[in-house]
């Protein structure tokens, strides 16, 4: 059958026609495909162009007719839209990181294309960065399209990230629970932490990574007395199975 893209558009027809196949080839690995797979692939063609940028594009019509032989001849008409370039990135509940640092920690630029994988990876980052300063109970509240904030028919938008830090957690003491044999001292040497330290996230790992590498113990997790509190000083506990 025969596959014809049309409307208002930036790139040369072929970058479509490909997207547009793409997208259509996840919808079945058949040679064979019925009219809801079609639009399927139209309707994720379009994510996809929201995803680079493109967060005002449509698909405007979807017309489909099959030939006597069962070929489907396939139009889309798409209104593309504008690019959306990033004006400006914000971080809305930082109390221990201003603005401009915590930009650097991420991908996104300002001026730049707008690109959700970008947003996406940032996400990654800032978590991580937050995580490894000992803010083990970081999040980020707004963990989808709502960091993109702009209006319908502008040109830009803000890249607002609300988060929430919690308590830098130190290590005010270490209890050991489902010790059997097994004497204390043995956990307590594995641990790449001790009392007064605080407690990133490389330091939790590392410090199952060795337990778990004794053989010793079938299961172990190490987490705070005091999780989700607004403490800072925290019993940490290591439960061993």
């Amino acid at each position: 059958g025969r596959i014809n893209i049309v409307g208002k558009l930036s790139k040369n027809k072929s970058y479509y026609l490909k997207l547009f196949k793409e997208k259509l080839s996840e919808e079945s690995h058949s040679v064979y495909f019925v009219e809801n797979d079609i639009k399927s692939a139209g309707k994720k063609m379009i994510i996809a162009l929201q995803r680079e940028g493109y967060l005002q594009a449509q698909l405007l019509s979807t017309d489909i007719s099959f030939t006597k032989d069962n070929y489907a001849n396939i139009n889309l008409q798409i209104d593309e839209n504008i690019l959306t370039y990033v004006r400006q990135v914000l971080f809305r509940g930082a109390k221990s990181y201003n603005n401009i640092e915590l930009k650097d920690e991420v991908e996104i630029e300002s001026n730049k294309p707008l690109r959700m994988e970008v947003i996406e990876t940032s996400f990654d980052k800032l978590e991580l960065f937050y995580k490894e300063a000992g803010y083990l109970e970081f999040k980020i509240k707004n963990k989808n399209a709502s960091v993109i904030q702009y209006k319908p028919g502008q040109p830009y938008a803000d890249i607002v990230f609300q988060i929430e830090e919690g308590p830098k957690i130190l290590v005010k003491d270490i209890v050991i629970n489902g010790l059997r044999k097994t004497k204390k001292y043995v956990v307590i040497r594995e641990l790449d932490f001790e009392r007064g330290d605080i407690l990133n996230l490389s330091k939790v790992t590392t410090s199952i990574d060795r337990l778990e590498k004794t053989s010793l113990f079938s299961k172990v997790n190490i987490k705070s007395l005091e999780q989700n509190t607004s403490k800072s000083n925290r019993t940490i506990v290591v439960e061993l199975e």
